[in-house]
């Protein structure tokens, strides 16, 4: 992804703060940061307080402006709802980038990505049954084997994510 460092980290930053605008950071929005991280080749830190506004400021490319946006969006909704707390966040994103889209558009764009990240999450779902399933017959003795179920339980999970993250998605 043609971003430099300063901006990748800005973006991974706001992008925390959104993942933790509702209070907390559950294990889909820390995946879909890791996803998000992986695509602009950077590692997502575990940022306690973020300064959205000083962090904005150093978003300047389209690259990075429009992965902010799309990423800000996946992980408000990654969780099934887009929290109040989330929406305004992502508002004020637009507003930094100089896009200010009305009430509606960024409602409609929030259940655009609901709809994407329920996707993921049911692959992820057809991942984790077919994960107990394969436990359920190979049963717990073998230590190795489990590892390389986990594992590749794992990859399918990270995968449902980068899908629906990929660039040709629709912007939002």
């Amino acid at each position: 992804m043609p971003i430099d460092a300063v901006e990748a980290r800005a973006v991974l930053r706001v992008l925390h703060a959104v993942a933790s605008a509702d209070g907390r950071v559950d294990e889909e929005e820390r995946r879909t940061l890791n996803v998000v991280g992986e695509q602009a080749g950077m590692e997502p830190g575990r940022e306690q307080v973020v300064d959205v506004d000083a962090e904005l400021r150093h978003i300047v490319s389209p690259v990075a402006q429009t992965l902010t946006v799309r990423a800000a969006l996946a992980i408000a909704a990654v969780d099934g709802r887009c929290a109040p707390e989330e929406h305004a966040l992502i508002a004020r994103i637009h507003a930094a980038f100089g896009k200010k889209p009305g009430t509606e558009a960024l409602i409609a764009a929030e259940e655009k990505w609901l709809s994407r990240m329920g996707s993921a999450r049911a692959a992820i779902a057809r991942a984790t049954d077919d994960f107990l399933h394969a436990l359920a017959r190979q049963g717990a003795g073998d230590a190795g084997a489990y590892e390389q179920l986990l594992s590749e339980l794992e990859r399918r999970k990270r995968a449902a994510f980068a899908e629906v993250m990929k660039p040709s998605a629709p912007p939002g």
